[in-house]
């Protein structure tokens, strides 16, 4: 009769033992499952145009030539105007505006009244191209911190009337592009144009006379 007590005890234990070896495995399930579901849906690799030398890849880290290239892309956008400024202008403003912070909007708007009200919109049209020889390098993207880059994007702006040339600017433009997680379906990239770092835009040299280096001419263009 002792014997079958101490096996029956012994049942007993080991039952509770699987008992409680059960619920430590339901509850580290429950836990893995609720930091599943918190785990975000979506995660940003940027991935750099070139990939020749492979990449080490972080999430949420944005290459520089990414930053150059957007910035540029967009920019060249706004900047053209293929029919009539007077039309065009406020058209891209309002077209790309998911790609520009509100503070840009509205000085890019009271740039083109202030274009209109001098008579340099109407039947213009405009474009903008890389400044030769200034495709990417390192030193043309500059971190301001982990939500801010400066871009430093030289170019050159032609504009036509009628067929003929009316302007033709050399420009270096430091674009000031910011994080801007706000309209992911608008604006898939996060990023946004905030318009101009300081001193703003400079004058360059015409491209035969001098390639331009990392400090330009002062002057309004």
């Amino acid at each position: 009769m002792s014997r079958y007590r101490s096996e029956l005890d012994n049942a007993r234990a080991h039952i509770r033992s699987l008992w409680g070896v059960i619920i430590l495995l339901s509850g580290m399930m429950a836990y893995a499952f609720y930091g599943w579901s918190q785990a975000p849906k979506d995660i940003d690799v940027h991935v750099p145009p070139d990939l020749s030398g492979g990449a080490h890849l972080k999430v949420d880290e944005i290459p520089a030539a990414n930053i150059f290239t957007f910035a540029y892309y967009y920019w060249q956008q706004i900047n053209r105007w293929r029919h009539d400024g007077r039309r065009d202008y406020p058209a891209n403003i309002y077209q790309y505006a998911p790609y520009l912070t509100p503070a840009c909007q509205a000085r890019l708007t009271r740039e083109m009244q202030w274009l209109a009200s001098h008579g340099e919109l109407e039947r213009r049209i405009r474009a903008l191209f890389t400044y030769p020889g200034a495709a990417f390098e390192p030193w043309r993207v500059r971190q301001l911190g982990p939500d801010a880059w400066v871009v430093t994007l030289d170019a050159v702006i032609r504009e036509h009337v009628a067929g003929f040339e009316v302007k033709e600017t050399w420009i270096r433009y430091p674009l000031r592009v910011v994080r801007y997680d706000v309209d992911r379906k608008s604006n898939p990239f996060r990023l946004a144009i905030d318009c101009y770092a300081d001193p703003g835009p400079a004058k360059l040299p015409p491209p035969d006379q001098k390639k331009p280096s990392e400090k330009a001419s002062g002057g309004s263009p």
